[in-house]
Formats: C-alpha cells, sequence, structure tokens
C-alpha cells in the first residue's frame, strides 16, 4: 500500500513502537548523569519524578483545549478530536531537556551551598533565591517566543506553541519554585543519600572550580576600608565566596553611602565563586543607578583575573592594576 493514507499509518505505528525506548533512554541517561554529579540516589529519582510532572501536565492540558474542543474560540482552531501523532513525543524531548537544565541549575546552587557546610533547608533557601531571577527570567523568554507559535493558523504548531509555554509556565513556577524546595525540605539530608556499594562513582563537581577550596571549612576574608571625603576604597584579602559575601555587602553598603567613588582592591583576593561575583555585579548595578564610580582593582594573570574575565566582568566593570587617585581615570577595560 502507498499513498499519504499509508504513509501516515506508518508514521504512527513506528512512533508508537519506538516512543517507549525513547522515553527509557532520555530518563536512564539523565538519572546516570544526576546520579555522578550529586552523589545521590535521591537526587536524580527526585528530578525525573518532578520533570515528568511537568510532561505530565502539558499533556493534560494539550488533551483538555485541543482533543476535547475547549477555547476553541480564543485560539482560533477547530478540533479534531485528538492529538498531533509526533507531538507527545516531541514535547517529551524537548520539555524533559528544558526541565533538566533549570533542575541542575538550581541544584548546582543547593549543593554549593551544601559543601559549605550550611544545613539542607538553609542551602535550599539560598539556592532558590540565587537562582529565582534567572530561572524567572528564562521562563518569560521561553513562554514568550513558544506563545508566538500558538498564533499560527496550523493546528500542528498551535498545538505545539500551547503545550511548550504552558508547561514551561507550570515547570518554572509550580514544580521549581513550590514543589522542589519543598521535597527538598521534607527530605533533609536524605536528598544527599548514596548507598556504601556506590562509593566508587568519581566525584564531579557540579561546576567548574578556579581554586580549590577544601569542603566544609569556612572561608575567610578580611576588608580594609580607607575612606577620603567622597572617595571610598575597600581592601579585600582571602576568599570573597558564599560565606563571606554578606559580610562584604555590610562593607559595600557603608562605603556607598555618601561616595562619589569606590574603589576594590582584589589583588590579595584568592578565590572567588558565583557569590562573590553576584556582589560585584550588585555593585556596579547600583553604582550606576546612583551615578557613582566604581572601580575594580585585579592583578593581571591570576585566576581571579581570569574569572573576571570569563564572567565576563572585565568589559562591563572599571578595571584598573593599580589603586586610582581621586578624579583619575585608569580604565583598563
Amino acid at each position: 500500500m502507498t499513498g499519504l493514507t499509508a504513509g501516515s499509518f506508518d508514521f504512527n505505528e513506528l512512533i508508537k513502537s519506538r516512543a517507549p525506548w525513547v522515553f527509557v533512554f532520555v530518563l536512564s541517561l539523565a538519572f546516570l548523569l544526576l546520579l555522578v554529579t550529586f552523589r545521590s540516589i535521591v537526587i536524580p529519582a527526585k528530578a525525573i519524578m518532578l520533570n515528568l510532572l511537568s510532561v505530565g501536565a502539558a499533556y493534560g492540558v494539550l488533551v483538555w483545549i485541543f482533543q476535547d474542543g475547549h477555547l476553541e474560540s480564543l485560539l482560533g482552531f477547530t478540533s479534531i478530536g485528538g492529538i498531533t501523532s509526533w507531538l507527545p513525543l516531541f514535547l517529551f524531548v524537548i520539555l524533559f531537556g528544558l526541565s533538566m537544565d533549570y533542575h541542575v541549575f538550581i541544584l548546582s546552587r543547593v549543593r554549593e551551598g551544601f559543601d559549605r557546610g550550611m544545613g539542607t533547608e538553609e542551602a535550599v533557601s539560598h539556592g532558590i533565591r540565587a537562582t529565582a531571577g534567572i530561572v524567572t527570567s528564562a521562563a518569560a523568554v521561553m513562554i514568550g517566543v513558544f506563545s508566538i507559535f500558538a498564533t499560527l493558523s496550523s493546528i500542528d504548531f498551535k498545538e505545539m506553541g500551547v503545550g511548550l509555554a504552558l508547561a514551561v509556565l507550570i515547570d518554572a513556577t509550580i514544580v521549581r519554585a513550590v514543589l522542589l524546595p519543598a521535597a527538598m525540605k521534607l527530605l533533609g539530608d536524605w536528598n544527599w543519600y548514596l548507598p556504601s556499594w556506590l562509593g566508587w562513582l568519581p566525584e564531579v563537581a557540579p561546576e567548574p572550580t578556579f581554586h580549590h577550596v577544601p569542603e566544609r571549612y569556612p572561608s575567610r576574608l578580611s576588608v580594609a576600608v580607607e575612606r577620603s571625603d567622597a572617595h571610598v576604597s575597600l581592601a579585600l584579602h582571602g576568599e570573597l565566596d558564599l560565606e563571606t559575601a554578606p559580610r562584604f555587602r555590610e562593607h559595600m553598603e557603608e562605603a556607598e553611602t555618601g561616595a562619589e567613588t569606590v574603589v576594590i582592591d582584589m589583588r590579595a583576593v584568592t578565590f572567588i565563586d558565583s557569590c562573590g561575583i553576584g556582589e560585584l555585579v550588585g555593585a556596579q548595578q547600583r553604582a550606576q543607578r546612583d551615578g557613582r564610580r566604581l572601580v575594580v582593582v585585579k592583578r593581571e594573570g591570576t585566576e581571579i583575573d581570569q574569572v573576571l574575565h570569563i564572567a565576563a566582568l572585565d568589559k562591563t566593570l572599571e578595571t584598573t592594576t593599580d589603586v586610582p587617585e581621586v578624579g583619575t581615570d585608569t580604565t583598563t577595560r
């Protein structure tokens, strides 16, 4: 048999026969990757269940709208009593990948806090706060892009756009902002459970580090402040990281009061993590808002210099290798 009808029938049968293998492959690979990355069997199991919730919610919405015929006048379509055959598998692969991206991003911040001595509840709170803005912004962009497909005349693309947009909305709000932290808080230290017979698994950091920091040992940071009229200089010595960032922020808030120029001397900083980078970005944003000059002093060729370059801060911050005098401009960016 040949023709469109026969071709469509063969395609649908092929999708049905191969779909289970795709599900098994994706779920198994995700479990193994998360198992090795976070050295826990609870983290990957919970991640898979939460991601499947997002996908299942998208399937339910598609059935309710396009198969049952709701919201026809609002979306401008006529229900055909079913869903496009290729769409469920397509949505599963795309949505699972997007959900896993959010999940790993948030969990990396949570694990970072836990490894530095925070309790699980405190680490979860830190991870959610540190990633909320980025996750929300990324979700808003994707929802806007996917929603464009819902305005097209083709019902196939309309189904895809509605399914993706609503799934991302549900995943970024209900699943990531409510269910994930609630589940981790309830499980407590069980989140990091790894059977002894899996102790041979290699240790893989969730993200690259630029300087070795012993786990479970608090870092130290000293801040020397010098003020001359409206010129304030902060000389940092030690590590600007998760634990010392609040101390640095307190000094910055005091220094910024009535200052026209704030200099941050980082030549004696030995380590900086994402929290420290976030504090520098925040200081820069406040300086731009208040019309204040912010200068970062660095030492070329050091690991801190490399981190600033990788984070692209050397292109947005005013940086120099010497402490500037009042009224001078020694920008090297």
